[in-house]
């Protein structure tokens, strides 16, 4: 059966010297992964929170150089995802139950 709740949940993970350690993204109700879990690890882990912050949909893409139309879709989903969580996290946005957003 598939999964019609679109939510999805980011779970992010900063070490001591605020650099993006982990994360995970996958459907609300039904946990799937969204892609390939951990899709931009290699791109994402060590760098620091404010360095993803300030990151740009463009500058991401540059630098993810995609091998499918499907894979630079999923990415950029985790990428907002994962940049959305920290602003959140670091109050940039808010964060409230009834946010965009909530952390």
């Amino acid at each position: 059966m598939p999964c019609k709740d679109i939510t999805d949940i980011v779970v992010v993970t900063v070490d001591h010297d605020d650099r993006v350690a982990d994360y995970t993204l996958h459907k609300r109700t039904c946990g799937g992964t969204v892609g390939e879990e951990k899709l931009i690890g290699p791109w994402l882990f060590c760098r620091t929170a404010a360095r993803v912050m300030a990151t740009s949909n463009e500058e991401f893409l540059i630098k993810l150089r995609a091998k499918s139309d499907l894979t630079e879709s999923l990415a950029v989903k985790h990428f907002l995802a994962v940049r959305t969580a920290l602003k959140g996290m670091a109050g940039e946005i808010a964060g409230g139950v009834n946010d965009y957003c909530t952390v």
